[in-house]
């Protein structure tokens, strides 16, 4: 049986860097124990504990810290991985944990750490770290609770702060599957992670402008990187929003999203007195469609045309609504195919304007079919009669 204590200071050696090492502990058979362990070293504290059972090779663990962690990665290995090291945090970061291991055979001279040890390995602790970055994409603290069993995690109280509002996740992981599930509340702003998509994506997301978050309640899951088992479902919604200079007072909807489709339940926009609501609009990547179900509009068709692109509003450029119609709509328009198009529109409006004509209220069924505008049933007040 032994007992024993140690201590250093100024302590250089193969690129650590330590003010100050105090350590303990003991040895009873069968079990190793470190009683303490204290260290000062880049910048901050490491505090831990720990004991070994010789016998069934189990190792258990305690442990604080409050340095500079990018240095003892950057001692440890020999190339620090890219995404590591575009990470970035104002002030020290604070972690503790608790754990258990099971250690290779004391004959085993080249273990399978993956394989065999990692399984074995139960964790739980707390981080927190505050003025974080990583690409570009800074936050004010990040904290969360973690645990770690049978190589299943669980982070169920994540948390980022931001300067204009906070999100809220709740994520677990299977390393073995790669499936994840997570909860999700945001109040972030939706541009905020715009340096990690491509030119085409950036370009697409500058079309959005965000006077204020988007607030966004909902779950979402998936299987590694196979974007097509991503799915989420939810609610989410926008104030003061823009798309391609048309501006919304407000936009809510629940969402669906799997096998790369996405629906939008009951979706609502409100421009001032005027609004869009439909039973259910749905973008088909499979496809490339985007199908529309009982819509309804008393939006005046000027701006949204010229938000939907240059071919619709060429299109409708000879029609003058003085006033916002009144549209019900069902159908699809398309992703790519500028002829893949079946949508009927019934529509009232007045007064209206178009070539010559001026009348106080016209009533009309349009069907736009491939490359073909179909317009019947045309009903109007027409100079002092009717037509």
């Amino acid at each position: 049986q032994i007992e024993w204590s140690a201590g250093v200071g100024a302590l250089k050696a193969s690129g650590l860097d330590a003010e100050e090492i105090v350590c303990a502990g003991s040895w009873g058979p069968p079990t190793l124990a470190l009683t303490q362990l204290h260290a000062s070293l880049y910048h901050g504290t490491l505090a831990a504990t720990g004991q070994l059972d010789a016998a069934t090779r189990e190792l258990a663990f305690n442990a604080a810290l409050d340095f500079d962690v990018k240095q003892l990665v950057s001692l440890l290995v020999e190339k620090t991985p890219d995404w590591f090291a575009q990470f970035s945090v104002g002030e020290l970061p604070r972690l503790q944990g608790a754990g258990t291991v099971v250690l290779p055979a004391w004959t085993n001279h080249s273990p399978d750490w993956v394989g065999e040890v990692r399984p074995t390995l139960r964790l739980a602790g707390e981080v927190a770290l505050t003025n974080v970055a990583f690409q570009g994409i800074a936050a004010n603290w990040v904290h969360s609770h973690f645990t770690c069993t049978n190589r299943y995690w669980q982070l169920p109280d994540f948390s980022l702060g931001r300067p204009e509002g906070l999100l809220r996740l709740s994520p677990a992981l299977n390393e073995v599957s790669g499936d994840f599930y997570s909860k999700i509340y945001s109040t972030v702003d939706l541009t905020a992670p715009r340096s990690l998509l491509n030119a085409a994506e950036q370009e697409g997301m500058d079309l959005c402008q965000f006077t204020g978050p988007p607030v966004i309640a909902g779950e979402v899951w998936g299987r590694g990187k196979d974007f097509e088992r991503i799915g989420f479902r939810g609610r989410v919604a926008l104030t003061n929003f823009t798309f391609r200079a048309f501006n919304t007072d407000a936009v809510v909807t629940e969402i669906n999203y799997t096998n790369l489709v996405l629906e939008a339940i009951e979706p609502r926009l409100w421009r001032g007195t005027q609004t869009v609501a439909a039973a259910g609009i749905t973008a088909d990547f499979n496809t490339l469609r985007v199908y529309f179900t009982n819509g309804f509009s008393t939006v005046d068709p000027g701006p949204l045309t010229h938000a939907i692109g240059p071919v619709v509003e060429a299109a409708m450029a000879p029609y003058h609504f003085l006033e916002a119609p009144t549209v019900r709509f069902e159908g699809y328009i398309p992703l790519s195919d500028p002829n893949d198009v079946d949508i009927r529109f019934d529509g009232l409006a007045g007064p209206f304007a178009s070539l010559k004509f001026k009348v106080p209220r016209i009533s009309a069924h349009v069907h736009w079919f491939t490359n073909t505008l179909t317009v019947t049933n045309v009903q109007a007040d027409f100079y002092d009669g009717t037509g």
